[in-house]
């Protein structure tokens, strides 16, 4: 795992503070894994909203904004 810059480590924001409206954000885990994810209900489950992302046995302790997409080659 490459280690991340000082302004990539101040990007990451405690995961209380995450916005749970369904909006696709890039969460990390205490183990330092990161995936996409949002906080909804899964679909077919009866439980309560919670994280929706890869790591199911682990919940996510920050997140941030999905970077922005690149730009067609070209433009």
């Amino acid at each position: 795992q490459a280690a991340m810059t000082h302004k990539e480590a101040d990007a990451w924001q405690p995961i209380n503070t995450a916005p749970q409206d369904g909006t696709t954000l890039l969460l990390r885990s205490a183990k330092g894994r990161i995936a996409s994810g949002d906080f909804g209900q899964p679909i077919g489950w009866a439980n309560p909203k919670c994280w929706i992302w890869p790591y199911l046995n682990q919940e996510p302790t920050h997140w941030q904004p999905l970077p922005a997409a690149p730009l067609p080659q070209g433009e």
